[in-house]
């Protein structure tokens, strides 16, 4: 009986160690991903299982539980410079193995006092053309203008199998490029949510991680819960971040620095007047806004509608903002070639293809919308209701691409009398236009409302033979 009971005792502990997973985070001088000797570990750097979060121990130890957990990753500090591999891919992660260690390279590095951030919408590439025009629009960015990218998911349209060749476009850049998953960059074939990434995690590695830049703690998360039931009984997905990765988010904020501004990056919006079906908000956004509201700043940052759209939140006394940044295929790369050989393929707000520049320092943030191909000062478009001219009782609408609620719309008639302009919620004229021409045979693709348009009315007695109408745009930081 005794010998029995040491067997069964030695047997449970045996199981417990297995289901531990342990490493060391280094200092790699050489930069070669190895730990070599005299390369000395790491303190206090946040190591995760995707829902638990450690520290690393004085000598840059680390032991977590498995759970059922796919990977384990370390969430880098701003000062400190992930180490790459042979193929300039990230070493911060890795899949998760009995009896393995694993061991994860940082090299010492500059914090940032000053951070920019590019920040692009939807690419949702179907071929290798679409990839080269997508391939000019980044190179039509200068890279002294940020030091790192995101993608905000929709990488693909559905082809799986190039999500590999948009990694490598990526990786050829000279700055960082981080991207989140999008609801076209899954596994249909999925029958659970936790398989449901293959593909992207096989090339991208885990759905969701965090890491800082300067002041800038940055998450990016998973919300593409798929498969999910819709009402006829077929397989859809949902935006839901979902309780695990909620939990793991509260864990890794507890150890970031209090003064750090929070930038949160997920693919579908907590909400869109572009559409209200449901896979166009979050589900559990009210649990995503209570976490972080706990910091003094936080920023949402989306793609997914393929327009741009801000919105602010408040959740405990705090106001956060989401900011939606339009695609970079636009309406799906539709439309007519322009003169850098892209399709002019607009947003369905109307919008101009283009992406945004944030700028942060220690202690707030601005940012920028800028046009591909464009020049910068083309921030908005004159859109009319009927003619497209100028005359008395005409209805004109200012599109402001980038505009919110602080934007400032200023008209001069004839630069003499101030006419007032009304933000409205409307859709796009040149949309409408555009997608009823002959090359749209989707019959899906149609213009959506958004809340960046001022409307004005010109008097109908006013009797010049001549109009002319002068518009000023200001936005909430002064540009």
């Amino acid at each position: 009986m005794k010998n029995v009971l040491i067997i069964l005792v030695f047997f449970i502990s045996y199981n417990l160690v297995a289901q531990n997973i342990s490493g060391f985070v280094f200092a790699d001088i050489n930069a070669n991903g190895n730990l070599d000797k005299r390369e000395a570990g790491i303190a206090n750097i946040s190591v995760s299982n995707g829902e638990q979060v450690v520290k690393t121990d004085a000598k840059g130890y680390y032991s977590l539980p498995t759970n059922d957990a796919n990977f384990v990753f370390i969430a880098k500090p701003s000062e400190y410079a992930f180490v790459l591999d042979s193929d300039g891919n990230r070493i911060f992660y890795g899949k998760v193995q009995t009896n393995v260690q694993l061991n994860f390279p940082l090299l010492p590095s500059q914090k940032k006092e000053n951070l920019h951030l590019l920040v692009i919408g939807d690419p949702q590439v179907y071929d290798t053309l679409q990839i080269s025009y997508f391939e000019r629009e980044l190179n039509s960015i200068n890279p002294a203008t940020y030091d790192l990218a995101l993608v905000l998911g929709d990488i693909v349209f559905d082809k799986l199998d190039l999500l590999d060749d948009m990694k490598k476009l990526m990786n050829s850049k000279e700055k960082p490029f981080y991207t989140v998953p999008g609801n076209h960059d899954i596994n249909f074939d999925a029958t659970t949510d936790k398989v449901s990434g293959k593909t992207y995690t096989e090339v991208f590695g885990p759905e969701y991680y965090s890491f800082s830049e300067g002041n800038v703690h940055f998450v990016l998360l998973d919300n593409i819960d798929f498969p999910v039931k819709n009402e006829a009984g077929r397989n859809t997905y949902l935006g839901r971040i979902g309780k695990k990765q909620l939990a793991w988010l509260e864990n890794d904020l507890k150890f970031v620095p209090d003064d750090y501004t929070v930038v949160a990056a997920m693919h579908i919006p907590i909400s869109s007047t572009s559409g209200y079906y449901a896979q166009n908000k979050l589900q559990d956004s009210t649990e995503l806004l209570n976490v972080l509201s706990k910091r003094h700043e936080a920023l949402i940052v989306t793609g997914h509608t393929h327009t741009f759209e801000q919105y602010f939140y408040k959740a405990n006394n705090r106001e956060i903002r989401l900011a939606i940044a339009g695609a970079a295929c636009g309406s799906w790369w539709r439309g007519e070639l322009g003169s850098f050989g892209v399709p002019e393929a607009i947003c369905t707000d109307g919008s101009v293809k283009g992406y945004q520049i944030y700028n942060f320092d220690k202690k707030s943030y601005s940012f920028t919308y800028f046009p591909f191909f464009y020049d910068a000062n083309y921030q908005f478009e004159l859109e009319f209701e009927n003619e497209n001219e100028l005359k008395p009782g005409s209805e004109i609408y200012v599109n402001v691409f980038n505009g919110n609620k602080h934007t400032k719309v200023e008209i001069l008639l004839n630069n003499q009398l101030s006419l007032t302009a009304e933000q409205v919620t409307t859709t796009s004229v040149r949309a409408r236009k555009n997608f009823d021409q002959a090359w749209n045979n989707w019959d899906w693709l149609s213009e959506t409302p958004a809340e960046h348009f001022w409307k004005v009315v010109l008097p109908a007695d006013c009797t010049a033979s001549e109009l002319e109408l002068t518009v000023k745009v200001t936005d909430e930081f002064g540009n």
